[in-house]
């Protein structure tokens, strides 16, 4: 993968000295590496609030689509049955296509999964394929959104939840 489509935080976060960056990625990162990057950025976007969450926007389509608009919003204290789950759906897409481009924007899917009686959260399935650094990876990925604490948790589609 170039630099110019690797990830500000991902680029921030390397080593100070490439060997040491390429000897990691030659020791068996590759696609499960890939996969836990991903799932640490997506968490990072769902957590966020941008600009958008609290004042309109509808006049400055430019400012939708830039990192002062980074992030969803906070669903803490909204009640299950309020929200409008296709249209959070069709959010939750918008941003991923916004602010992840290591995604292939035609391979982007988002579900919502069925809802526990007794669960404060709402999960949802994102799948698609992401460039690898030496090929493309399809992904299935849950998020959690828990909307009593307002966290959402993005893991691997049928890893055991490791919070409450």
């Amino acid at each position: 993968m170039s630099t110019s489509m690797t990830p500000l935080l991902e680029r921030l976060l390397r080593p100070a000295n490439p060997g040491d960056e390429m000897t990691r990625r030659r020791a068996g990162g590759g696609a499960q590496q890939e996969l836990e990057h991903l799932c640490r950025d997506l968490t990072l976007l769902f957590n966020a609030t941008g600009l958008g969450a609290i004042c309109p926007l509808g006049s400055q389509p430019h400012v939708t689509r830039s990192v002062l608009n980074y992030g969803l919003g906070n669903l803490a204290g909204v009640v299950l049955s309020s929200i409008d789950t296709q249209k959070l759906e069709s959010r939750i897409r918008e941003i991923v296509l916004d602010f992840e481009p290591r995604i292939l924007r035609y391979s982007v899917a988002v579900q919502l999964l069925p809802v526990t009686s007794c669960s404060a959260s709402l999960n949802f399935l994102i799948e698609g394929e992401i460039r690898g650094l030496d090929a493309l990876h399809a992904f299935r990925l849950e998020s959690a959104w828990n909307t009593e604490s307002g966290e959402v948790r993005v893991r691997p589609y049928g890893r055991p939840s490791t919070h409450g």
